[in-house]
């Protein structure tokens, strides 16, 4: 898959840093980021393993992204856009 003129396929996995917050209604203040991931993930029918493969991103940064308790870095951010054609 090509986004931005990158072939993210034949990138290697980078584990990018998480942004968490100390506020506890981050969830709110974020607009449910996490739930707008979960259910473009569940709409395709792919498991949280085989996005986080197709975004070279660890399993866990897409649970705590998912969950609403950390937020995706930029560049995660732009293959997330790129892979639900957002």
């Amino acid at each position: 898959m090509k986004a931005f003129g990158v072939d993210l396929a034949a990138e290697t996995t980078v584990l990018l840093p998480l942004r968490r917050s100390p506020n506890p209604s981050f969830a709110s203040a974020t607009g449910n980021i996490g739930q707008k991931i979960r259910q473009a993930r569940r709409a395709k029918g792919i498991t949280q393993k085989e996005l986080s493969a197709a975004l070279h991103v660890a399993e866990t940064s897409l649970r705590l992204w998912e969950l609403d308790k950390a937020v995706p870095h930029y560049k995660a951010w732009r293959r997330l856009k790129a892979y639900f054609d957002w």
